[in-house]
C-alpha cells in the first residue's frame, strides 16, 4: 500500500518570505493595467478628432457617443 503525504499549501506560502521577484510581478502587472487603461481614455479624447480629420458625420460615430 502506498502513503500519501499531505502538503499544506497557504501554510508553505506563509512561511517564505517575500522577494524582489514578487514584488517586481506585481510592478509589471501594475504597469499593464494603467497600460491598457490609457489607451481607452486616449481614444475618447482623440475620437472626435479622428472623425473630424477623417470627415465622418456623426450619426456614424456610433450610437453612445451622441445622445438625442
Amino acid at each position: 500500500m502506498s502513503s500519501q503525504i499531505a502538503f499544506d499549501v497557504p501554510s508553505f506560502i506563509n512561511s517564505r518570505r517575500t522577494g524582489a521577484v514578487q514584488y517586481a510581478i506585481v510592478v509589471l502587472c501594475a504597469l499593464v493595467m494603467f497600460l491598457d487603461g490609457f489607451d481607452t481614455q486616449a481614444i475618447s479624447y482623440m475620437a472626435p478628432s479622428i472623425a473630424k480629420e477623417w470627415g465622418c458625420r456623426a450619426r456614424y460615430s456610433g450610437r453612445c457617443s451622441r445622445r438625442r
